[in-house]
């Protein structure tokens, strides 16, 4: 969930009190309340320190992690613990995570006097950006072994207030949007049904190529939407609601597949080894990620100069 403003995040307001550039995201209704013009920057730098404390794979779907009877002289490079778990919590090599945000806003007024109690506010900012790459000879590289996911998004914000008491706001998005991925797969795993042993084709594919990897990079492009309302039934009552549209990307782009072993770390050799055997690789690949509406509220209350009191909630409506 992504978020910007530090004063309004802080303080759990940013969809009860949206009193700054910031409410072009959470709630645009808040638009309203800005005259002028205003140049608004956010940055706020992510914390990603993902830790995993893996169950043991079997070893014989996955015989790559530890060589065939290193328990018996303790020299597996991934020793298992008696509740059957590896020993070591893996972490990532390098991770990072970073949220710009730019926007700049002003009142029509200069078109017409009576469309100065309009707002509008234009933004560009990176509601997810952020990545984190893990030990390729790792367990968990058969989950992954590094990711990026990065959202630039472009915002037209609007917001009125037609009374004193209720404020209307709008926003319309443009989304780029780019994932990566690598991970392992096990020959053995990939070529054996499930709760079926080994069979003999599939020893001997893991043997010849070693482990599968595979690196994955598609983007998509996307439009996404809001409405909002502010209500102020007294000056010190802000109630928000903000409704966000569905979004449903679909991640498309080149895939590329080779084994660990020299024989076949050449995508091109692994390619024409498989073939050769009577199966065909993908040449590209489609991840779907779909993002259903939802729906944003807050309330804020200024109960004295020096204390507000807020709360927030989301609902997602999968």
């Amino acid at each position: 969930m992504a978020t910007f403003g530090a004063r309004r995040s802080g303080m759990i307001a940013t969809i009860g009190a949206p009193d700054d550039a910031s409410a072009v995201f959470h709630n645009p209704a808040g638009l309203a309340d800005q005259p002028g013009i205003q140049l608004y920057f956010f940055l706020s730098p992510g914390i990603v320190d993902p830790r995993f404390r893996l169950q043991a794979h079997d070893p014989t779907l996955y015989p790559e992690i530890n060589p065939k009877g290193c328990d018996q002289d303790n020299s597996c490079p991934w020793p298992i613990d008696d509740e059957g778990y590896y020993e070591e919590t893996i972490t990532a090599d390098r991770s990072f995570g970073i949220q710009p945000f730019l926007a700049v806003t002003t009142d029509l007024g200069f078109i017409s006097p009576a469309a100065k109690d309009v707002v509008v506010a234009l933004a560009v900012f990176a509601p997810n950006a952020y990545a984190a790459y893990l030990p390729e000879d790792a367990p968990t590289a058969y989950h992954v072994i590094g990711g990026l996911f990065l959202v630039g998004t472009a915002t037209l914000g609007v917001g009125y207030r037609p009374h004193p008491k209720i404020a209307l706001g709008a926003s319309i998005s443009y989304n780029y949007m780019h994932i990566s991925l690598s991970q392992k797969m096990s020959a053995v795993d990939a070529l054996t049904p499930p709760g079926q042993s080994p069979t003999a084709l599939a020893s001997m594919a893991q043997g010849l190529v070693g482990d599968i990897r595979m690196d994955f990079s598609g983007v998509d492009h996307g439009v996404g939407w809001s409405a909002a309302l502010l209500l102020n039934p007294e000056p010190w009552i802000g109630l928000g609601i903000t409704y966000s549209g569905a979004t449903h990307p679909r991640f498309r782009g080149d895939v590329s597949l080779y084994g660990t072993k020299e024989i076949a770390k050449d995508p091109d050799d692994f390619r024409s080894v498989v073939e050769g055997v009577g199966y065909k690789l993908p040449d590209e690949l489609e991840i779907q990620m779909p993002i259903p509406h939802s729906l944003a509220f807050g309330l804020n209350l200024k109960l004295a100069w020096w204390i507000e009191v807020g709360f927030e909630g989301r609902f997602w409506f999968y």
